[in-house]
């Protein structure tokens, strides 16, 4: 569906039918709101590679063309709930990524608007594609693709309908600098109260917080256990070699600094 709702990993055969339950509960917790086929599931490989990205693709009819590389950022298994996502990813100047995605929008025959492409990305290199959707990416991607290069996805999105011949010009190589978002995770329990700072780091641009007093916290599964939206800026940086996980940590700080706990019982 969407967030990981659903999603988890099967380690075996005989671990597949409580698999299958729980993933049933999961859509339907949602009562239809995705309007989609609720008795249709996909069993699929499991890639096991270090990166994951995803890569949004402006189509018309005249071409493919990659608006931004993301990295994405996954929770540990069974369900790789997303932790946050970073513009521009480590691979924005990958030519066999940028040139796979348009490709595959290509053979798809995908020729209006913004594809969400996924891949697993190896250590060495190795690509493996996990989803191609017409549709814009999801999770505050838009806005940080925005924030980086200053066009609007959604407004290419809906220009390549009004007006097919359009004209498009790539940023990548010219980040303006670091957009990253990072969800908050209360610890398990009951929230006793909701405090959030009166002052935050220069680097946080958006702050929402999404649970209220009394509400219960469960563990990490999907989108719906997240307890709110961290996004941050830092400008004229940009993405390295090493692993960047500072949105992830400022978000675990500012919601150990949000929410006060009771514990669960």
């Amino acid at each position: 569906m969407a967030g990981s709702l659903g999603v988890l990993k099967v380690n075996s055969e005989r671990e597949l039918a409580a698999a299958v339950e729980k993933s049933m509960a999961d859509v339907q917790s949602i009562r239809g709101e995705s309007h989609a086929d609720e008795t249709l599931f996909i069993v699929e490989e499991f890639i096991e590679y270090e990166y994951e990205v995803s890569v949004e693709v402006l189509n018309t009819p005249a071409f493919s063309k990659v608006v931004a590389v993301t990295d994405k950022y996954l929770g540990q298994p069974p369900h790789f709930v997303e932790l946050g996502h970073v513009v521009p990813s480590r691979f924005s100047q990958n030519l066999t990524l940028l040139m796979l995605a348009e490709k595959t929008c290509r053979c798809l025959g995908i020729s209006y608007g913004i594809a969400h492409f996924e891949a697993k990305v190896s250590a060495q290199g190795d690509i493996k594609i996990i989803e191609v959707a017409a549709r814009t990416g999801g999770d505050c991607i838009m806005s940080l693709v925005e924030q980086v290069y200053g066009y609007n996805p959604y407004q290419l999105h809906v220009a390549s309908y009004l007006d097919p011949q359009m004209n498009f010009t790539s940023r990548l190589e010219h980040p303006a600098g670091l957009a990253a978002v990072g969800f908050m995770k209360a610890r398990n329990g009951v929230i006793a109260e909701v405090n959030p700072p009166k002052t935050f780091p220069p680097e946080v641009v958006f702050f929402n917080v999404m649970a209220t007093k009394g509400q219960r916290v469960y563990p990490l599964e999907s989108w719906k256990n997240r307890e709110g939206i961290i996004q941050f800026y830092w400008p004229q940086r940009q993405q390295g070699e090493a692993h960047f996980t500072r949105h992830l940590e400022l978000a675990q700080q500012l919601a150990e600094a949000t929410f006060v706990m009771e514990d669960a019982s």
